[in-house]
């Protein structure tokens, strides 16, 4: 096939770099969010999209019942409505007011840990035995044996006389520290006799102390850029209220003026609110079972970015009493360098349902704890529980339990919430809504069963070949056995949503689909890291369709009702099994206090697919080749088309060459000879590494994460050729975009300009619309032109990022043999998944 037959369907690199960088209508959704949270003076105007307007009116009254007005005079200077009172203004040291325009005094010098260690091998060591390897203690002990004879022969040392001395160093690191503390509660003296066996035996209680782990939290530097300081109201140019950030919420608002309302004295004060998350976990390995509830703290001043940045953000305690800072407002160095007077605010709980029935004091019998409805009908729209309710409920029905528990679903009129003995904190308003994505497993699960257990052993086992031929994704897990392996974990059950519905898709009646993709849809959308007024609707629009098609079941007589299953790790193996809890708390404080060490980068190393990107600026996103090419190519253009077969290669390159120097492509009717000619050293790259803002994926302290796309004919002993999404126009979602497959990754120079390229073959959609009913998802199939693939060359700033294309099965059974290496090769469409994680949901719709 001629090069004139395979024109590059992209302008010049330099447009498509202005729509990743100046954040055309591709990178809109994004990009909004990159925006939320600045202010008209810090915000420039962005390509296409206008500024945020400088008004703004009023929150609209329905959704914002205790937030007042802001004067009309002000309307026009902000995007931002603050909390009038609790402001979080600036003090000194001791609380004294300073002005506003009074510098944060200077930090004192940060202590140097790596002084902690004799040697930078000592710290690179320990890192890598602890943290990396989690070696034994035991082969610690053998591993610096050997170290030291064969260090005797040269006079030196082993960097570890043993793995207590390693211990030692590691404890000795005290940036941040939080040490555990423990206290065992007593036995009562007279439990009477029909006391239950758990009211007979003392327990250890092992906590930090929150206020040291809160300050900890706000004298963090590495969250300055990520920090509100006060409740506030955004809207965008559009004068529309959004919701971001905790501080965005109307619970802020609407504590931050109870505090000034019952303590007029706290104006000025920064509310600090605490966010709380308990687990429960049991642990039986042999030895019987264990069980250990763990409570995590974080607080509602961190931005969503922060939070997903997993930089000590969110801390596990163990514990709850504060008994400062609730009431009175206590001094606290603040990540921006400033003290504040801050006052602590318990406001949200986050737990799974077994852990929300005992903090509520509801029975276990499908009650909700937040609201009023009966079990039978939790559609029902009924009042939300509160500590106030439920006082009358007991006082009015003390004499009759039965009641109590057969319509409120109250346990036990004697327990009462922790709640009940801090201020302003009702326990049925902080706990938060959970859902899980296993449930689609489970229902798929039921209702294959209705086909009769044969013909659903037939068809699962058909599903488990298709889940096991999924193409990779950067961090994606692989399913070699499909979803059948023994011990799951939360982390498997979201992989494993990612590629089911392809896998199922085949095999279910459509409404079912429809069901199971809608639910799919509404727990990505509402995990978005910025929500408006807009996103509401259309989350009932969702939550409408969900209960339209969910009617399938109960017609079906596959299901009457939904569960939500739960699940848990910890880092049991570590320990001894023997008084473990003790034992795993330190060896998680070891783990914190190595995590401030420098790690080598293992995107640069090549070990890691995907990961969090932590303090590059908020950039909307970058592909970047590999810091080390392969030497084992030929360096010349004609000769690497030979080498690897690519007889097009040379003249692709050579035409997008003459896109980028002219802006254009050539004319229809250019010959070769006209093309520049590339004599410059190619060097060939098995990786490239894309750099974007997805502040709802795991991320950095800036919301920025990165994943790395492979083309190498080696990848743990199998080819590997990664698809991406690249830039074609303006249009909105996966309109404006085209799917391809990255052959090579190489770069050359001309004129002393480095260009960055990939060749690729292209994909084509099958229509102007998402194609597949069931799904809803875009459906792709590998572009041909007179039966050859149609290929280019195209610059590394027209990639978006990589996409997972996942094969659209049908019934045909998988060749056993039949490796997931293969399947971008073997099947000829594919559904662009939506699902391989958020950022990838906003941007392909």
């Amino acid at each position: 096939m001629s090069t004139r037959q395979i024109p590059c369907p992209y302008q010049d690199s330099g447009c498509i770099r202005r729509f990743k960088r100046e954040g055309d209508l591709t990178w809109h959704v994004t990009m909004m969010h990159w925006k939320a949270g600045q202010s008209v003076a810090s915000t420039p105007t962005v390509g296409n999209l206008p500024s945020p307007s400088p008004g703004h009116s009023p929150p609209p009254n329905y959704l914002n019942q205790d937030i007042p007005p802001e004067p009309s005079n002000q309307r026009k200077r902000k995007t931002r409505n603050y909390h009038p009172f609790l402001t979080g203004e600036h003090c000194d040291a001791e609380g004294r007011p300073v002005t506003p325009d009074t510098p944060p005094p200077p930090r004192g010098p940060l202590p140097n840990v790596w002084n902690l260690f004799q040697t930078e091998v000592q710290l690179q060591l320990a890192d890598f035995l602890y943290c990396k390897v989690q070696m034994s203690q035991s082969d610690i002990d053998l591993l610096m044996e050997l170290w030291a004879l064969a260090a005797a022969q040269s006079e030196s040392s082993s960097p570890f006389s043993d793995h207590n001395h390693m211990f030692a160093e590691i404890d000795n690191i005290r940036v941040g520290d939080a040490p555990w503390q423990c206290f065992e509660t007593a036995v009562p003296d007279n439990p009477g006799p029909n006391a239950p066996e758990w009211l007979s035996r003392s327990y250890q209680v092992w906590f930090h102390d929150p206020n040291t782990v809160i300050r900890n939290i706000l004298d963090n530097p590495d969250f300055a850029q990520e920090f509100d300081t006060a409740p506030f109201v955004p809207l965008d140019s559009n004068d529309t209220r959004r919701w971001s950030n905790f501080m965005s919420g109307n619970l802020s608002w609407r504590h931050a003026t109870k505090i000034y309302e019952d303590d007029p004295s706290t104006e000025g004060s920064m509310l600090v609110p605490i966010i709380l998350g308990a687990d429960k976990t049991t642990v039986s390995v042999a030895t019987g079972n264990a069980e250990y509830h763990l409570l995590y703290l974080s607080i509602g001043n961190l931005r969503n970015s922060a939070q997903q940045g997993h930089r000590n953000g969110v801390i596990p305690i163990g514990f709850l009493a504060i008994p400062k800072g609730m009431t009175i407002p206590v001094i606290c160095h603040c990540p921006d360098g400033h003290f504040r007077r801050c006052i602590y605010d318990l406001a949200a709980f986050i737990a799974d349902y077994p852990e929300k029935v005992l903090l509520a004091g509801i029975s276990v019998s499908s009650w909700c704890p937040k609201c009023t409805s009966q079990p039978s009908n939790l559609d029902q729209i009924s009042p939300r529980r509160s500590c106030e309710h439920t006082a009358v409920l007991i006082e009015q029905f003390s004499a009759d339990n039965d009641v109590l528990w057969n319509n409120y679903g109250i346990a036990n009129q004697n327990v009462q919430p922790f709640t009940a003995h801090f201020p302003r904190a009702d326990i049925h308003e902080m706990l938060s809504l959970t859902f899980s994505t296993k449930l689609l497993k489970e229902l798929s699960k039921t209702t294959l069963s209705s086909e009769g257990k044969t013909r659903a052993d037939e068809i699962m086992d058909d599903i488990d070949a298709q889940i096991a031929v999924t193409p990779p994704f950067p961090g994606l897990r692989q399913f070699p056995q499909g979803r059948r392996f023994k011990q799951w974990t939360g982390d498997d059950s979201k992989a494993l949503m990612k590629v089911y519905l392809s896998a199922i898709a085949d095999y279910m009646p459509e409404s079912i689909m429809k069901c199971l993709s809608t639910f799919m849809d509404f727990c990505y959308l509402v995990q978005r890291p910025t929500l408006d007024e807009t996103t509401f609707k259309e989350v009932q629009t969702l939550i409408d369709r969900y209960h339209h098609y969910r009617e399938a079941f109960h017609m079906s007589g596959v299901r009457e009702h939904f569960s939500l299953p739960r699940q848990h790790s910890k880092p049991w193996r570590r320990s001894n099994r023997y008084n473990a809890l003790s034992q795993m708390l330190l060896i998680n404080q070891r783990l914190d206090k190595l995590d401030v060490t420098p790690a080598l980068d293992p995107f640069d190393a090549g070990v890691e697919d995907m990961g969090a990107a932590g303090d590059e600026e908020s950039l909307l996103g970058e592909v970047k080749l590999a810091k080390t090419y392969e030497r084992s190519y030929p360096t010349d253009i004609s000769l690497l088309s030979r080498y690897l077969n690519q007889p097009n290669l040379e003249s692709l390159a050579c035409f997008f060459l003459y896109e980028q120097l002219n802006g254009e492509p050539p004319p229809p009717d250019y010959r070769n000879e006209d093309l520049p000619a590339i004599g410059s050293i190619v060097r060939v790259f098995h990786s490239a590494v894309a750099t974007f803002h997805a502040p709802s994926d795991i991320s950095g302290t800036h919301g920025m994460r990165r994943e790395r796309i492979q083309a190498t004919p080696q990848w743990y002993g199998y080819p590997r050729y990664d698809c991406v999404l690249s830039v074609e126009s303006e249009e909105k979602g996966f309109r404006g975009i085209n799917a391809a497959c990255i052959r090579l990754f190489f770069s050359f120079q001309y004129d002393n300009v480095e260009y960055q390229c990939a060749l690729v073959h292209w994909y084509k959609r099958h229509s102007r619309t998402p194609s597949d009913v069931k799904t809803g998802m875009w459906v792709v199939e590998p572009h041909y032109h007179n039966e050859e693939p149609f290929m280019a060359v195209i610059h590394l700033d027209t990639i978006l990022r990589g996409a997972h294309l996942l094969p659209v099965f049908g019934l045909t059974a998988i060749p056993k043999k039949l490796h997931f290496s293969q399947s971008l090769d073997v099947f000829t469409a594919f559904y662009v998944s939506k699902y391989a994680d958020h950022q990838m949901n906003e941007i392909i719709h």
